[in-house]
C-alpha cells in the first residue's frame, strides 16, 4: 500500500484505490523492523506458524525491556519453536499447537507470557494493536486455485477505508509488513500474546 494517511486514497501496490482512509494505526516501532520470510528458515510451504511464533518473538525482543527472547540467532529460535510444536514440514499447525510451543519457548527463556484467545472480532483486535499489543492472527482465504487455505501472522497495524479494514501484517512472505483484506481472507482467530 503506497500511502495511509486518514483521508486520503488508500492505493494498493498493483495500482486502483480501495476507499477512503478513515483509520489507521501501527504499533509504535514495528514499521521500523524488518521481519523473517518462512525461506529464511526452510521451503516447506508450510512453515507459516513457526514463521509468524518467530516473528512474533522477534518483534517483543526488539523492545529494549525484553532484549534476549531470540536465543542465539533466528534459525536457533525457529528450530526451537518447531521441535516444541512437533513441526517436521510435512503440514501446517493447528492453534493449540502455535501456543503451547510460544508458551513452552519462551518460558525456557524465563520470561512471563500471557496468551488470550480473542476470537475474531476486529473490534477487540484493532483495540488490541491500538495498545501497542500485536496480535497473532490464523486467517483464511483463498488461493489462486480457489481453495480455501490458512495462513498465521502477526498483526501489527491496521487501516479501515470507506469500505474494508485491512490488517498490517508480517506474513512470513515478506521482510516488509502488507496489509491484507480483513473480510476477505477472514480472521480465523486472534491471540493477544503478552511477554514481559
Amino acid at each position: 500500500i503506497a500511502q495511509c494517511l486518514v483521508g486520503s486514497e488508500m492505493c494498493i501496490e498493483t495500482g486502483g484505490t480501495v476507499g477512503t482512509v478513515k483509520k489507521t494505526y501501527c504499533i509504535e516501532g514495528s514499521s521500523e523492523l524488518s521481519f523473517y520470510r518462512g525461506i529464511d528458515f526452510e521451503n516447506s510451504g508450510v512453515n507459516c506458524a513457526p514463521t509468524a511464533l518467530t516473528n512474533l518473538v522477534f518483534y517483543y525482543d526488539s523492545l529494549p525491556e525484553i532484549n534476549g527472547l531470540i536465543y542465539n540467532n533466528p534459525l536457533w529460535t525457529y528450530s526451537r519453536i518447531c521441535s516444541l510444536a512437533g513441526f517436521d514440514g510435512t503440514r501446517g499447525l493447528y492453534n493449540d499447537e502455535m501456543i503451547d510451543a510460544l508458551e513452552e519457548y519462551v518460558n525456557e527463556r524465563n520470561f512471563n507470557i500471557s496468551i488470550d484467545d480473542i476470537g475474531k472480532i476486529s473490534g477487540v483486535i484493532l483495540g488490541d494493536i491500538n495498545n501497542d499489543q500485536p496480535v497473532l492472527v490464523s486467517i483464511q482465504g483463498n488461493n489462486s486455485s480457489q481453495e480455501w487455505v490458512a495462513h498465521a501472522v502477526v498483526a501489527l497495524g491496521y487501516v479501515e477505508t470507506d469500505g474494508d479494514k485491512y490488517l498490517r501484517v508480517a506474513d512470513g512472505l515478506t521482510t516488509s509488513q502488507r496489509y491484507l483484506n480483513y473480510d476477505y481472507y477472514g480472521v480465523h482467530e486472534g491471540f493477544r500474546v503478552r511477554i514481559s
